[in-house]
């Protein structure tokens, strides 16, 4: 991981003038989208991936992270998104896989993935799941257990997921009860297993001043709840979400001591799994909550 995973800018493959605007842009991830951002046209997807293919990557790259969002397994369009993204060079830092149903559809990936990188010697490139529809809620314990290159999650309440129940597009994951629970099930999960949580995407341009504040009053809820990042459309929303993402530096270091000095603990003599530390009892719990922020 070359960098934090606070904002991931979604952009169409098929759009050439964005890779030049690409070093303008402060985003941690850039993610190709080959997937919801071009129509669902054969016609269509093949002249995304041949724009992906063909047009010049910027230096900035090298720097940052990025994915590409390919199209479901169970499209017709998987086998040839795959074959293009592998043919990248550099291939992606890792491959968004959408709509994830079952751990087979992980594992389907897995398998070609392994098979490209004896054949083709490229670096070992990540699955980042996306858990956005009722049979993946329902599954979502097996889909995040399924590989090892699962580091990173990405949630979606939106579209694919109230079409599975047929509620209104767009959800509000704070105040609607289904979608909080969906939200909290899969959080949960994610740190029960040490994965980086990152939110759908904010699908407004976050211009004007109550879709500013929308913004930031989501990403505060979601980070309060441990998440760690947020899928961006538009570049003005990049500054809002690395900001509110961001670890304090003074909150670093005191995490960093807290680890040093518990470390210490442990190595000392005596059987007690805590320690008083300027007036508080610090133990196991403070030093695995501290070293999830030190990865």
């Amino acid at each position: 991981m070359k960098t934090q995973r606070r904002s991931l800018l979604y952009f169409p493959s098929s759009k050439a003038e964005w890779y030049k605007k690409l070093p303008s842009y402060d985003a941690d991830v850039f993610v190709f989208d080959l997937e919801d951002a071009v129509k669902d046209t054969p016609s269509s997807k093949s002249y995304a991936r041949k724009i992906l293919l063909e047009t010049k990557k910027p230096d900035c790259l090298k720097e940052k992270e990025f994915f590409v969002r390919i199209n479901s397994p169970k499209t017709e369009y998987f086998h040839e998104d795959l074959d293009a993204v592998l043919s990248l060079d550099p291939t992606p830092d890792a491959i968004l896989l959408p709509k994830v149903e079952s751990a087979e559809d992980v594992r389907k990936l897995e398998t070609i993935l392994e098979h490209y990188e004896t054949i083709k010697r490229i670096s070992r490139i990540e699955i980042v799941p996306t858990i956005e529809t009722l049979i993946g809620e329902k599954n979502a314990e097996e889909i995040l257990t399924s590989s090892r290159r699962i580091t990173t999650l990405q949630f979606g309440e939106n579209g694919d997921y109230t079409a599975s129940y047929g509620s209104i597009f767009p959800l509000d994951v704070i105040k609607d009860p289904v979608a909080n629970d969906f939200l909290i099930k899969i959080l949960k999960l994610a740190k029960l297993y040490n994965l980086l949580f990152i939110d759908g995407i904010y699908f407004k341009t976050a211009e004007n001043e109550e879709d500013i504040k929308e913004l930031e009053r989501r990403c505060k809820y979601i980070k309060l709840l441990g998440g760690n990042g947020k899928g961006v459309i538009h570049p003005s929303q990049i500054p809002i979400v690395n900001e509110i993402f961001s670890l304090d530096t003074r909150d670093l270091e005191e995490k960093k001591k807290l680890i040093e000095k518990y470390e210490r603990h442990l190595s000392t003599e005596g059987d007690s799994a805590y320690f008083k530390d300027e007036n508080v009892l610090i133990g196991p719990t403070y030093y695995k909550q501290a070293k999830r922020f030190i990865r």
